[in-house]
């Protein structure tokens, strides 16, 4: 009988800790994913580059190439949580921020506040160049009217430069550079070419091995990048008050979570210039604490009161 009860004692713990082992594993795993800088990567500036170049390929088609290759070296890195182009691309459309031109660390910060994130990546193609080496013999015989047997190397080199702002103050976080190149050949005989002709993939092949290093370099310092914003980089609005619920602009496409807490800021008292009236601003003052308990879609939760009142529309929601 008590070996009877041991076992069924044994088989309880047992059955116990398979079930709750998962569950564990599986919140560490949430919470160290939620402690990873969440990032954003803007298509690069390539100002510094000559307009076109003799392939036919245009330099403006590297800045998103450049952009999206680095994206995903970082997803591949497991150290950041990288915002989706798609999404990016929705947000900067509805903000109207898709044509500002060459971004720079103040813009990005606008940028990133907008998106929700603790960091924007911004860039630059400093260098793109394609170089040729090779020759042509001609041909005798049965092929002396064909142009000949040649052959061409032809070699694009690349320089790549990030930097890593702080969507808070707007402050360089880091800066990186890296060069690269690719190589592949063309050939030519009695008139026929063959080989590889320059396009947009050549292109990102080019850029890649710089990128991949950029991507090296800022994961390597991944845990001494220590931005200022706030948990989970999200700040968002109050969209609609209603009674005890506390509509904000913010969702799951941000990863925002039944129980995140935000705190709601609302403007104080407007200071006005002496001497024209003219409003310069005022200080952000406390309104309280409010707490998500459902999240509707991408960017719309509702939220309770935890201490505070008098939320209004438009009051920003920083998460705590």
């Amino acid at each position: 009988m008590r070996a009877t009860r041991r076992f069924l004692g044994g088989l309880l713990v047992f059955t116990l800790a398979a079930t709750l082992l998962p569950f564990a594993a599986g919140t560490t795993a949430r919470a160290a994913e939620e402690k990873k800088i969440r990032v954003a990567v803007i298509d690069f500036d390539t100002e510094a580059l000559t307009p076109s170049w003799s392939y036919g390929w245009h330099v403006r088609n590297l800045a998103r190439a450049a952009a999206d290759a680095l994206t995903t070296k970082l997803v591949q890195t497991g150290k950041f949580r990288v915002i989706e182009r798609q999404q990016l691309d929705k947000i900067l459309h509805e903000q109207d921020l898709a044509d500002t031109g060459r971004i720079d660390p103040s813009t990005a910060a606008r940028i990133g506040k907008v998106l929700g994130v603790q960091a924007v990546i911004i860039g630059s193609v400093t260098e793109f160049g394609i170089s040729e080496t090779g020759g042509r013999i001609p041909q005798i015989g049965r092929w002396k009217w064909g142009h000949g047997i040649g052959g061409k190397v032809v070699t694009g080199k690349t320089t790549v430069t990030a930097r890593l702002v702080d969507t808070t103050t707007g402050e360089i976080l880091g800066a990186y550079e890296a060069s690269g190149k690719y190589t592949f050949g063309k050939g030519e005989f009695s008139g026929a070419r063959f080989g590889k002709n320059f396009d947009s993939g050549m292109a990102t092949k080019i850029l890649n091995k710089a990128v991949k290093k950029i991507a090296q370099q800022i994961a390597e310092n991944a845990d001494k990048i220590k931005p200022s914003t706030y948990r989970g980089g999200i700040v968002g609005k109050v969209a609609k008050v209603s009674g005890d619920r506390i509509y904000l602009n913010v969702g799951d496409s941000l990863g925002v979570k039944v129980g995140d807490r935000f705190e709601i800021r609302g403007m104080g008292e407007m200071i006005k210039d002496p001497d024209t009236g003219e409003v310069l601003g005022g200080e952000e003052e406390s309104r309280g604490i409010v707490e998500v308990i459902k999240v509707l879609g991408a960017r719309l939760s509702i939220a309770k009161p935890v201490s505070g009142s008098g939320f209004q529309v438009g009051d920003k929601a920083v998460m705590q």
